[in-house]
């Protein structure tokens, strides 16, 4: 990688969803401005992101605002029309995106799109039914919930057992079956 960091000087990263998503990709947009310290970020995002990062320091430089595009799941309302996605295309691809980093989602919509962009790189998360990029890290899908709640008895609201390592009292496991 070494040798084509010199080369990176315009990155596009995908995560165009909820403010959650957004803080859960901080930690690897963080990471790219420290190996790409005289890089610009672009965020392709949304248009709450644009409105949240304005003026923000960050990793983030400027953020692209996504139009709808087709099995992209979690994008939020007031995404620009499908209609609008051949002319963002030339744009971005006029921005000339050296790399681009998908963080958005297994790949099946999100992969053909970072492709698309024609950069000179493309690396991110895959699912084994997703189109390839240059380099992708194994996606695999955890329920948003899975960590954090245990199976419950059909009988009651509250927890059958308890998370792994965890001392709290049945019934206390997790926000959504927590007594009172």
């Amino acid at each position: 990688m070494s040798d084509r960091r010199a080369e990176v000087r315009r990155i596009a990263v995908l995560r165009c969803n909820a403010l959650g998503d957004y803080l859960m990709a901080t930690p690897a947009l963080a990471a790219l401005r420290a190996a790409f310290p005289g890089s610009e970020i672009t965020l392709l995002g949304a248009a709450w992101h644009a409105r949240f990062l304005a003026g923000r320091p960050g990793p983030v430089d400027r953020v692209l605002v996504v139009p709808r595009v087709g099995g992209l799941a979690g994008q939020p309302d007031g995404a620009p029309p499908a209609s609008a996605l051949p002319r963002w295309l030339e744009q971005a691809r006029a921005h000339r995106y050296d790399l681009a980093v998908q963080l958005h989602g297994g790949g099946s919509a999100s992969n053909p799109l970072m492709t698309s962009l024609r950069t000179g790189w493309s690396i991110g998360l895959r699912a084994a039914d997703a189109a390839p990029l240059d380099a992708t890290v194994p996606y695999r899908y955890y329920p948003r919930w899975s960590r954090w709640s245990a199976p419950t008895d059909r009988r009651s609201t509250r927890c059958s057992r308890r998370p792994r390592g965890s001392r709290r009292p049945l019934g206390s496991c997790c926000p959504a079956t927590s007594p009172g």
